[in-house]
C-alpha cells in the first residue's frame, strides 16, 4: 500500500475501491522485462487534514478513452469496469462518488491540480511515485505492441523498435518507458489509443505501445482488421 501520511484517510478509503496492476510482458531488455508498471488508483500528494479528507463526496477523474477499464459510451456517459467497481463499493460504503472522464493528459492536470481527488488507475512508476499516492492492485492489465499485419510480428524486445516509427499515447506509461530506454526520437505523441491505432492503420507509424485490452477493443470497434495486436 502506497500512502502519504498527510492524506491518510482518503488513500485508505481509495484503497478499498480502486487498484490495479499492469505488469508488462512486451518488452524484453536485457532478459528481463523492459517494464513493470503497476497500474493502481492514484492521488495527489496533499496537505489535507483529516477533517477533509472524510467528507461523503469525492470526484473521481479518469481517460475517457480505455475500455473496458473507463470510457464513454454512445451517449457519454461514463462506462467500463473501473466505473462500476468504484460505483458498486461506494454503495456499499454509502459514499458518493462523481466519475469525470476527460483525455488523459487532461485527467492527470485535473489529479494535481486537486479538482479531483483521485482516478481510477494509473501504472505505477518510481517517478509518478513522487506525486501521487497508490492503493493496492487488482488487475494484471498487459501492455503490448500493435503493428499492421503486413509488417511481420510485433516486436518483443527493446532492440526491435529501433528504427521504427513509434506512435504511443502522451503522458501514458508507454511514452515514459519508450524515453527510458533511448527511443524519444522515434516517437510520436498522440491524445488517445484510438488516435494512435487509426494513424497506425493509415500507415503512419510503424509501432504502437499501449495496453492489450484497450487495443483489441478498438481494433475490434473500429473493424482495424489489418493491425496485429501482440500477445504479450
Amino acid at each position: 500500500m502506497y500512502i502519504h501520511a498527510k492524506s491518510l484517510v482518503r488513500p485508505i478509503f481509495l484503497s478499498l475501491i480502486l487498484g490495479w496492476l499492469s505488469l508488462s510482458g512486451v518488452l524484453l531488455q536485457d532478459g528481463k522485462p523492459g517494464l513493470h508498471a503497476a497500474t493502481l488508483p492514484a492521488i495527489a500528494h496533499t496537505d489535507d487534514t483529516e477533517e477533509d479528507t472524510q467528507r461523503h463526496h469525492l470526484i473521481i477523474g479518469g481517460d475517457s478513452e480505455y475500455p473496458p477499464f473507463d470510457y464513454l459510451d454512445e451517449e457519454g456517459n461514463p462506462t467500463g469496469f473501473s466505473v462500476d467497481l468504484i460505483h458498486a463499493i461506494a454503495n456499499k460504503l454509502d459514499i458518493e462518488v462523481e466519475i469525470r472522464l476527460k483525455p488523459w493528459t487532461e485527467v492527470l492536470a485535473a489529479l494535481e491540480s486537486g479538482e479531483v481527488d483521485a482516478i481510477l488507475g494509473m501504472f505505477y512508476s518510481e517517478e509518478r511515485d513522487k506525486k501521487f499516492d497508490f492503493s493496492p492492485p487488482h488487475i494484471v492489465n498487459h501492455l503490448v505492441a500493435v503493428v499492421r499485419k503486413n509488417a511481420g510480428k510485433p516486436p518483443v524486445q527493446v532492440a526491435d523498435l529501433h528504427g521504427k516509427r513509434l506512435v504511443v499515447q502522451r503522458d501514458d506509461i508507454m511514452h515514459e518507458f519508450a524515453i527510458q530506454s533511448g527511443l524519444e526520437e522515434s516517437i510520436q505523441l498522440v491524445s488517445s489509443p484510438t488516435q494512435a491505432l487509426r494513424e497506425l492503420a493509415e500507415g503512419k507509424h510503424d509501432c504502437a505501445l499501449l495496453s492489450r485490452p484497450v487495443a483489441l477493443y478498438w481494433i475490434k470497434k473500429n473493424q482495424w482488421d489489418t493491425l496485429l495486436v501482440g500477445q504479450h
